[in-house]
């Protein structure tokens, strides 16, 4: 999937995740009007995607939390990786 989900790998080197296309499931959901348009660029869905650029790890409450930023969508995807097997989608926040 490229530039198009987030993935997990554990100390070995193994991957453990993968999103696959659930950031375009979901921006699509909220936001067809706009999906992957960033910013007036039409047509670029099968070409770039959601370009995820940016990830950040971090522990709130006791839980294990990543946030992906995507560059196209000027938004962040939320996700609780308490079991980095099995994460869920939290929320996107714009």
């Amino acid at each position: 999937y490229g530039a198009r989900s987030f993935s997990i790998w554990d100390a070995s080197g193994n991957q453990v995740y993968d999103s696959g296309n659930q950031f375009a499931k979901i921006i699509a959901q909220r936001q067809k009007a706009n999906f992957n348009d960033g910013g007036g660029r039409k047509k670029r869905s099968d070409d770039k995607g959601v370009e995820p650029e940016a990830v950040v790890a971090f522990e709130f409450n006791g839980h294990q939390y990543a946030l992906i930023g995507l560059e196209r969508q000027n938004g962040v995807m939320i996700y609780n990786i308490d079991n980095p097997f099995h994460p869920h989608f939290v929320d996107f926040c714009r």
